[in-house]
């Protein structure tokens, strides 16, 4: 294969733009992107394409999606229920908070129940601690961790404050 400097430099900007990605890994991963007709100008003729086969006004039905969409991702208390729900949503962290129900325990006690590497159980009590869901106290060289309340209180009424929402949905009490 021959090198040209158009070939060249295409390479050489693309290998740039690996680097720049890769260096981006420590921003959060976001399930919703940014669709302007800046942005993806055929993916966005193409979605307003469908929208106006399926409603009145494809521009206006985009417009107040992405309103809507921004709404939702300004609004703190979704987040916070979205945030909750992901670190309790894996069954390894799930029984950990189970174990932790009756006793505070230390890392040890969760590698033999989880059978589990202490790695691994350490980057789901970080996940757990993030959300202030458990706290760990040193005692001598060992880290017990327990479960603090208040985080599952709020929750507990954020989530029947949710149903009630959903439930309204469907004009009816759950």
């Amino acid at each position: 294969m021959k090198l040209t400097d158009s070939s060249l430099s295409k390479n050489v900007n693309f290998h740039r733009i690996s680097i720049h990605i890769q260096n981006l890994n420590f921003l959060p991963a976001n399930i919703f992107t940014e669709m302007t007709p800046k942005a993806n100008t055929k993916k966005y003729t193409i979605l307003l394409e469908r929208l106006d086969g399926c409603c009145d006004n494809g521009q206006a039905s985009y417009d107040e999606l992405v309103k809507f969409r921004e709404q939702f991702l300004a609004d703190e208390k979704k987040q916070q229920i979205i945030a909750f729900l992901e670190a309790i949503g894996n069954q390894e962290r799930y029984l950990i908070m189970e174990s932790l129900r009756d006793q505070a325990r230390c890392v040890c006690e969760l590698e033999a129940l989880l059978q589990k590497s202490q790695p691994t159980i350490s980057h789901h009590l970080r996940v757990l601690e993030k959300q202030g869901l458990i706290l760990g106290m040193k005692k001598g060289k060992f880290t017990f961790y327990s479960l603090v309340r208040r985080p599952y209180e709020k929750m507990s009424n954020e989530f029947s404050n949710w149903v009630k929402q959903v439930s309204a949905w469907f004009g009816e009490n759950l």
